[in-house]
């Protein structure tokens, strides 16, 4: 009698390139007709197949397959409600038409907390585009590796640690560091850094761990305080809060400006005035509010990581074997009247 959990064991492109002894790069190649190949490589490649039991990935197949005559590129955009999100795809729509391809975004469908990316990304892949962006806050490298070898796919704007995978993205580390720094000079000891959970966004979290280790390094006393879905923003304030009023902290960090817009206003209803009863700083440099409250941010490159991106993944479809890269740009540090030296605070809330 056979095992059952043998039933359940799914054989992989990798397991193919093993058996095969080639790479999976190979292996697409085979399974795409593609002529380079060698006939005795493709025969050995489809006896591994065979041998295997292997089940190509039908929605890569059909990727692969199928092509347009001016290059179609998909962009996984996480929240075109948002004004980054917005800002971000109309740049990237502009840049994509100046390197001569078409731009189809597809957004992730929201069910409650869960945001599902994934079906957003297969409806990218059954329109069967020529590359893919990857601008989203939480899709997983393990939920794009089967589709690597057939597809450009470049990550952008976002913190991408698969070698696989090329970035062009924004250089948090710094950011955090840039955000920080500005703390420090203005003389604050005592700071409350607002951290976003790596599974809601890795761009914020990114930001917000590199605030707190650059402030613990200058000697900074750091309250960590979990972030809340944005729906959820008073899960977030009410501790804020109780750091203000114990007289725990003189500056609060947020690691993007809606947040801190929240916040700032949620003070404005309650009285309380900023920066007189706290600093507040942001993170984007995007939303137009931010200019109108004075919020000491940090202004992301969008326009120059849309360029780049665009520019690589032009390189990309007319070369698909180019190396993989991973770059970062650095943003501008924006003051406002929100970050104030610590020996103006007035002290705690009452």
């Amino acid at each position: 009698m056979s095992n059952p959990r043998s039933r359940t064991v799914r054989v992989t492109m990798d397991d193919v390139a093993r058996a095969a002894g080639v790479s999976r790069a190979t292996v697409s190649r085979v399974m795409t007709g593609n002529s380079s190949v060698s006939k005795e490589t493709f025969e050995r490649v489809n006896a591994a197949i065979t041998a295997l039991g292997y089940v190509p990935n039908a929605a890569a197949q059909s990727l692969a397959g199928r092509r347009h005559d001016t290059p179609m590129v998909g962009l996984l955009l996480r929240d075109p409600s948002s004004a980054y999100y917005g800002y971000f795809h109309s740049q990237m729509q502009r840049q994509s038409e100046d390197h001569g391809f078409q731009l189809v975004a597809a957004a992730p469908t929201v069910r409650g907390n869960l945001v599902d990316e994934l079906s957003a990304l297969e409806r990218l892949v059954r329109l069967g585009v020529n590359g893919i962006f990857l601008a989203t806050g939480s899709i997983r490298p393990s939920d794009v590796e089967s589709l690597l070898d057939t597809v450009p796919m470049i990550s952008v704007g976002r913190p991408e640690l698969h070698d696989e995978i090329t970035a062009i993205s924004y250089d948090e580390e710094t950011h955090g560091e840039i955000m920080a720094t500005n703390v420090v000079n203005h003389g604050h000891q005592a700071v409350c850094v607002v951290n976003t959970p790596m599974e809601v966004s890795s761009s914020e979290s990114h930001r917000a761990q590199a605030m707190i280790r650059s402030l613990k390094s200058a000697g900074v006393v750091v309250e960590v305080v979990e972030a809340a879905e944005a729906a959820q923003r008073m899960s977030t304030i009410q501790p804020v809060l109780k750091l203000l009023k114990d007289g725990r902290v003189t500056c609060v960090m947020f690691p993007a400006d809606y947040r801190a817009l929240q916040f700032v206003d949620y003070c404005t209803m309650a009285g309380l005035k900023i920066p007189e009863a706290v600093s507040v700083t942001g993170v984007d440099g995007i939303i137009p509010r931010w200019q109108n409250v004075g919020l000491a941010t940090l202004r992301l490159p969008v326009e120059g990581v849309a360029a780049r991106a665009a520019q690589v993944m032009g390189s990309r479809l007319e070369n698909p074997r180019q190396p993989v890269t991973h770059e970062t740009l650095v943003g501008t540090f924006m003051p406002g009247h929100t970050l104030a030296t610590a020996h103006d605070f007035s002290g705690g809330v009452g």
